[in-house]
């Protein structure tokens, strides 16, 4: 029989065959070889007189109770329907229209993260139009990041640094099949994570990215700070359903050989975008008195990221392409075909509440993540708090203007591209030591090596930022030791998304969940105190004290990389 269709006839263990002169041929595929394997032992001994078809395809349906079905997977590598699987023309043409795809992406996510930051250079005409402080209008900031942290936020980024895999067919027991690697979701926060298990990713993106686009209206016309601070919480909101699933759809149309320059262009936007932000909106605030154009240039740019969305980016989830491979074949033929999506146990609702819950557990059990969670959500909310600082310090110390503030954020931007452009000796390091490794995988601890820098260089290049902004110093000696602070910032991160999901891969999901929480709660609440800070301590006073937090952090990964493995050993959720 060909090895290479999977349709697996399925039977529950308590049903019987309804015509038993019926039996559809059955071909064994590399992801059912396995369970068909299996499932014959376990029936063997009691059904002597099945016919051998009848016994390789005979599984366990829980759900189905006494209803006969045939699940459907892909047929087997060479499946047509499979993107994979397009014909050597089609690829070329497919392939021209997958870059625009990340093209796409890629623009729409720096939309919405530069939109996070450029509220920073709003502040004076908000205060005008409003008749509130700058201080009230920090909550334009606030208010943006915790509707980030509050939606089905996820960043792909990682996913050629650690790509997971996610089953087409779950055997009994637990065991699972695998096709090809899949992204894991690095930033599920903690409402929506499961909503684009259960619909897909064409609706998250679609939908998420027409909200974020209407509710920016209200934001720019609002007559009232109430109206425009609800809506940035919205905006927001919506906003990070787009940046859950956006870098998985890079690899789902990509092979792992060729995903690597997609993905590292995919996942600058997010970094780039909260620096570009402040730069864009510095240059429109100075030049237009309107401080509401800063956000018509941001609905301007969602239309024209949102009309080539809905043009160029279809439907890429695997699970889903097959669960509408089920439904033609059901209407075609009558027989009851299933695809693993419809087979599924859990109910959104299990699954919302299982992504509420768990993070929180995680939090208050694991000292490894509350730790590693507390160090990148410093890190991410001193960057929010110098959207304020670093203003204050060119200003203050230099004369910058508005638009020349904004271009003061490009040493950290610098660094972050520095640290993308340094991201294959990390590589190389992690597959050096995996090939060292007898069963040929580095040990979770592994990826806390890049961490050991980003920890030494972002408290480094603040420091260096904070003993350097006087007067009598070049204003461009601050800018570049700045970028020490950015590219440790990236490695940083990368480090801790990275072992968070390696170290508790039972548990990823919910481990960069609560990541994502403590992130965005510092990433709010730190703007709501910086100008303050810096008007009480001074720009090298409070500079140096951010700086001093950062160092507080340091040991952090050079500990856990010698004793993660001893704390991983007594812990329920951690990979063994």
């Amino acid at each position: 029989m060909s090895r290479h269709n999977s349709l697996e006839r399925t039977k529950s263990q308590t049903s019987s065959y309804h015509d038993p002169e019926f039996v559809p041929e059955v071909h064994l595929s590399p992801i059912t070889s396995r369970a068909s394997r299996r499932d014959t032992e376990a029936i063997g001994e009691g059904n002597e007189g099945l016919s051998d078809a009848d016994t390789r395809s005979t599984r366990v349906a829980p759900e189905m109770g006494e209803k006969e079905y045939i699940e459907v997977t892909w047929d087997g590598p060479g499946d047509r329907c499979n993107p994979l699987n397009m014909k050597a023309w089609r690829k070329w043409l497919e392939l021209a229209n997958a870059r625009l795809m990340v093209a796409i992406l890629s623009f729409s996510c720096l939309c919405i993260t530069c939109c996070s930051s450029m509220a920073a250079q709003t502040y004076p005409g908000m205060s005008k139009a409003y008749h509130i402080s700058e201080l009230v209008c920090v909550l334009s900031i606030s208010c943006f990041v915790m509707g980030l942290g509050t939606g089905p936020c996820e960043c792909q980024s990682l996913s050629v640094l650690l790509p997971a895999q996610q089953p087409l067919l779950v055997l009994d027991g637990g065991e699972e099949d695998y096709t090809r690697p899949r992204p894991i979701p690095l930033l599920t926060a903690v409402l929506l994570g499961p909503v684009s298990e259960f619909v897909g990713r064409a609706p998250v993106l679609h939908y998420g990215l027409l909200i974020f686009f209407l509710f920016n209206f209200p934001v720019a016309f609002s007559t009232t700070p109430s109206v425009h601070f609800i809506f940035r919480y919205l905006t927001g909101f919506a906003g990070s359903g787009f940046l859950s699933v956006s870098g998985g759809l890079v690899t789902d149309v990509f092979e792992n050989a060729a995903v690597a320059t997609p993905m590292t262009i995919w996942s600058i936007s997010p970094f780039m975008g909260p620096i570009l932000g402040p730069l864009i909106a510095g240059f429109i605030n100075y030049n237009q008195p309107d401080w509401r154009w800063t956000y018509y240039v941001v609905i301007m740019w969602a239309f024209v990221c949102l009309v080539g969305l809905f043009i160029c980016v279809p439907e890429t989830f695997a699970p889903k392409l097959l669960e509408r491979k089920a439904k033609r074949m059901r209407k075609e033929t009558g027989q009851n075909y299933r695809a693993p999506m419809e087979l599924k146990q859990e109910t959104f609702v299990m699954a919302l509440k299982r992504s509420i819950k768990t993070p929180f557990i995680l939090l208050a059990t694991q000292p490894m993540v509350l730790l590693l969670d507390l160090w990148s959500a410093l890190l991410l909310g001193i960057l929010y708090l110098s959207f304020g600082g670093i203003p204050y310090i060119f200003r203050h110390q230099y004369g910058f203007n508005m638009q020349e503030c904004g271009l003061a954020f490009l040493g950290i931007g610098v660094g972050q591209l520095i640290s993308g452009a340094t991201q294959p000796y990390f590589n190389r390091y992690y597959a050096r030591v995996a090939s060292r490794s007898p069963d040929g995988k580095a040990p979770p601890e592994t990826r806390l090596y890049m961490g050991e820098f980003g920890a030494v260089l972002a408290p480094i290049g603040l420091l260096l930022l904070g003993l350097t902004c006087f007067k009598s110093v070049h204003w461009m000696v601050p800018i570049v030791l700045s970028m020490f602070f950015g590219t440790g910032l990236v490695y940083a991160y990368n480090a801790t998304f990275t072992y968070l999901v390696d170290a508790y891969r039972p548990a990823a999901a919910s481990a960069l969940a609560s990541n994502s929480f403590m992130r965005s709660s510092f990433a709010a609440g730190f703007p709501l105190f910086g100008n303050q800070m810096y008007d009480r301590l001074g720009p090298v006073g409070a500079t140096c004290l951010l700086a001093g937090l950062l160092f507080c952090c340091t040991p952090f990964p050079f500990v856990f990389k010698r004793i993660g493995a001893r704390i991983r050993a007594r812990s329920e959720f951690a990979a063994a």
